[in-house]
């Protein structure tokens, strides 16, 4: 399937024109990667946007004094990553890997720029998608909240959040 066959068939590039759809196909670059390959580490600056095509890919943060990696999420075909750092200009607070072979296309910051910051219905459609994937990664933040604020189960808020800040909660704390 062609990139832009994929990207039609995305909720959020629907509304894009066939011209809008064969501008960001040919500024991403669509690439084959093997189990493991890392997108980028936590600590990294933010170089390219990133859209799952094939596969899937871990979202994950390092635990320092735990010495092990906690998974936040996995990316399937259609979802964006490297967002957040892209538009912030702060480096990326998780790390990302393949998990099995995956197709990814990356965008690289200039050209997201170039789509981002310009007055075209391209440009508007583009910010839509951003504004959505905000969105989404809000709610699901908000949501684990509600989880660890409203459980009843206090042995469960616990360890999630010992999970979360690789801290240990005494019985007096």
């Amino acid at each position: 399937m062609k990139l832009g066959e994929f990207l039609r068939t995305i909720p959020e590039f629907s509304a894009f024109t066939d011209d809008d759809l064969a501008v960001l196909e040919q500024a991403l670059d669509v690439r084959d990667y093997e189990d493991g390959h890392e997108f980028f580490t936590q600590g990294s600056k933010g170089t390219d946007l990133y859209l799952v095509v094939e596969g899937e890919v871990a979202v994950y943060r390092h635990m320092k004094r735990q010495l092990s990696n906690l998974e936040l999420k996995r990316m399937q075909a259609g979802d964006l990553f490297g967002l957040n750092s892209l538009i912030t200009g702060r480096k990326h607070e998780a790390s990302c890997e393949a998990v099995g072979p995956v197709k990814v296309a990356s965008l690289p910051r200039s050209a997201f720029m170039l789509l981002y910051d310009r007055d075209s219905p391209l440009t508007h459609h583009f910010q839509e998608i951003v504004a959505r994937q905000v969105m989404l990664d809000y709610r699901n933040l908000v949501e684990r909240l509600r989880k660890i604020i409203f459980s009843r189960d206090e042995n469960e808020v616990r360890r999630y959040i010992e999970k979360m800040t690789g801290h240990y909660l005494g019985a007096n704390e």
